[in-house]
């Protein structure tokens, strides 16, 4: 019971956690930046797509009551519940797999020649090197997620959302919940196993409130908008880069060449290397959700029975 409690509290708990995307400054810098944004459009007498029903707003009680967002919620408490009872205990933690990783490479390649690199220097590779290689294994896996096709009708759980809030990166079934912890574990397992290794008592990371610095920028720079109804598109030249939160959105919509592009999370070059990548410009009209079973995914047992 008390682990159960504990996750039940979980998400709430999120909102003041700076590890966490829906932690309380994020959101209000996004909503800053929605109204900014907004304002901005609207001044140059350009509209975006138009996105559900005519012109949602991003605080309306249809976007955050409405039977989609409700649907969310109700994932989002039970997959709390669900990880601790069944996911976590399964996964070994990444501090764990990063020792095993450079044990591995020491019984097979020995003792590595020590290395002059100053603190810094480890510092600077070690944060870039963790935010890269875990932008471009969540490419792999949502791509992955959308082409084999069992894996999609799982992921078409987060897809049927027809309204989308910050919460809505909650929406997802279990299982894939559980890549998802498989993947994050992989990735910071092994990418700290292979710097301990190389470089030892010498490894640190620059870290905001705890978090990873370039993952901190990310989410404090609007991410909570790729989930929402507040248009932010990057221009052509910026969106080859990154990808903004109208292309995500864009993701997010019903036709097959929305939803099969832009899957990487804040580097464009995935999206361009696998020929994905589709800007917002140009888009005219956009719907969130799937043409069918839309409405069986926003019940809990809907979501989580019928993809199995």
């Amino acid at each position: 019971m008390t682990i159960i409690l504990d996750a039940v509290l979980e998400p709430v708990l999120a909102l003041a956690d700076p590890a966490k995307r829906v932690y309380i400054p994020f959101l209000l810098i996004s909503l800053l930046i929605g109204t900014l944004a907004s304002l901005w459009f609207r001044s140059r007498d350009f509209f975006p797509p138009l996105i559900g029903e005519a012109k949602e707003r991003s605080l309306s009680k249809k976007v955050w009551l409405g039977k989609s967002a409700q649907g969310d919620y109700k994932l989002l408490f039970a997959n709390a519940v669900i990880r601790a009872l069944l996911i976590t205990p399964l996964l070994a933690t990444p501090v764990s797999l990063a020792v095993l990783t450079a044990a591995l490479l020491e019984s097979s390649f020995g003792v590595p020649t020590s290395l002059s690199t100053s603190r810094t220097t480890v510092a600077l590779l070690y944060t870039g090197c963790l935010f890269v290689v875990g932008d471009l294994s969540r490419y792999v896996l949502h791509r992955l997620v959308h082409t084999v096709p069992r894996l999609w009708e799982i992921h078409k759980v987060h897809h049927s959302a027809t309204t989308m809030t910050p919460f809505t990166l909650y929406r997802q079934h279990p299982i894939e919940l559980f890549l998802s912890d498989i993947r994050r574990l992989l990735v910071i397992g092994t990418v700290t196993g292979c710097f301990l290794y190389f470089f030892r008592h010498n490894l640190n990371s620059y870290d905001i409130l705890g978090v990873n610095a370039l993952g901190f920028v990310f989410n404090l720079l609007g991410a909570n908008l790729r989930h929402s109804h507040a248009w932010l598109s990057y221009g052509i030249t910026l969106e080859k880069l990154f990808i903004s939160p109208a292309q995500h959105q864009i993701h997010h919509g019903k036709m097959e060449t929305h939803y099969s592009s832009n899957y990487g999370s804040c580097l464009a070059i995935w999206d361009r290397i696998g020929g994905t990548l589709l800007g917002a410009s140009g888009v005219e009209n956009l719907e969130f959700g799937l043409d069918d079973e839309t409405d069986g995914h926003n019940s809990l047992v809907g979501a989580l029975v019928s993809p199995l």
